[in-house]
């Protein structure tokens, strides 16, 4: 690609950018109505926080979450990752990692990963099954403190972990409860 044809293709993009910046422009600001909105809300703001902290994994998690709850996303988003892609784009990154900013930590391990996800689905199940038996299991209900310990030390993980994972679903159980819903 010609240093020409580059700054052409880059002009063109900064052009559709700005106009899908006005399309997709931010909905006027009003007040979340529903829990679900709040937590959405919520989860944006802190997104928005980390990615000018300087972390830009930030971006692609708020991408994600305005895809998945069918939200506007954010102007800074949105900015983030055209800039991103446009890098990549015109070859001044070498990877999509690098474009956009991201990538594993030294030492970052994909099966440690997984195991360290399976654990904490495991503990979250296991939290909720405490503190929720069912008639049939005999089992006397639990508080959360108590459940959250037992299952820390069944698991062999630190009962901050646990707390996480527990908190962590139960958000995101809440999020998704008002899927479908109509807003309003």
């Amino acid at each position: 690609m010609t240093a020409t044809s580059r700054a052409a293709f880059h002009g063109a993009l900064i052009k559709v950018t700005t106009m899908a910046e006005r399309s997709v422009a931010p909905r006027a600001r009003s007040k979340p109505v529903t829990n679900r909105e709040r937590a959405v809300a919520a989860q944006l703001e802190q997104c928005e926080v980390e990615f000018r902290a300087g972390r830009k994994k930030a971006c692609l998690k708020a991408i994600s979450i305005c895809f998945q709850f069918g939200n506007p996303v954010p102007a800074w988003a949105q900015r983030a990752f055209v800039t991103g892609v446009t890098r990549y784009e015109t070859a001044e990154a070498r990877t999509l990692d690098e474009a956009l900013g991201v990538k594993r930590p030294k030492g970052w391990r994909q099966s440690r990963a997984r195991a360290r996800l399976g654990k904490g689905t495991a503990a979250y199940v296991m939290v909720n099954a405490l503190t929720h038996p069912s008639e049939n299991s005999g089992r006397q209900k639990m508080s959360v403190e108590e459940a959250v310990a037992d299952v820390a030390e069944r698991l062999r993980m630190k009962e901050a972990a646990v707390w996480r994972w527990h908190s962590d679903k139960e958000l995101k159980a809440e999020l998704s409860e008002g899927k479908g819903k109509k807003k309003g």
